[in-house]
């Protein structure tokens, strides 16, 4: 029981820091916004918030919601959780680890081979957040960056929309940005200063 209350007021803590940034996200790329962590071969949503103006009821067309699930490898937010995954010095042994319980595909563009998921988690470690385009659903693109606390990804955070909609050149950056603040932000509740103001 002690285990279970301290991971939920973990997630409780990543989802109140993570809650000002995902909405300016959202404001800003005008598309759906998720944060997200690992559990075992799946996402599991946190949080989401829907998208703005005319693509509002692109939002009713995904399958995630808060306390969802899907298979890690078929999202840009479970291929970053991946990629960081322990042990975070071998990307190889993660993926043999996930492989091992099978990887599930959701669309025929799903990652369907060890390779193709090495090369994947590859692409991330390199450039320092996800992609995934008809992965998870046909028709919808995301891109994915790191929240870490200190050295550790503690989740993920992801921009999805139409895939029509999903080639700015400067969202990868701003994903970036987001997951950087929210990264800050908990860290800064974290420090002993934080801590003795409250």
């Amino acid at each position: 029981m002690f285990e279970i209350g301290s991971l939920v007021a973990h997630r409780s803590r990543i989802t109140s820091a993570a809650r000002p940034f995902i909405h300016e996200l959202a404001q800003r790329s005008g598309q759906v916004v998720h944060l997200a962590v690992l559990d075992q071969q799946d996402v599991v949503y946190l949080d989401r918030v829907g998208a703005t103006g005319s693509n509002s009821a692109f939002a009713d067309t995904l399958p995630s919601r808060i306390g969802g699930r899907l298979p890690a490898h078929c999202t840009a937010a479970g291929k970053v959780l991946l990629a960081y995954a322990p042990p975070a010095d071998s990307p190889a042994a993660a993926v043999s680890e996930y492989h091992a319980a099978g990887l599930r595909p959701r669309t025929a563009a799903s990652l369907a081979t060890p390779a193709a998921l090495e090369a994947a988690i590859a692409a991330v470690r390199n450039c320092g957040y996800a992609t995934e385009r008809d992965e998870a659903v046909p028709g919808v693109a995301c891109v994915a960056a790191p929240v870490r606390h200190f050295d550790e990804v503690v989740a993920a955070v992801s921009v999805c929309g139409p895939r029509d909609q999903m080639r700015a050149k400067d969202l990868p950056s701003l994903v970036m940005w987001t997951a950087a603040e929210i990264s800050r932000s908990m860290v800064r509740a974290a420090s002993p200063l934080a801590l003795s103001a409250t």
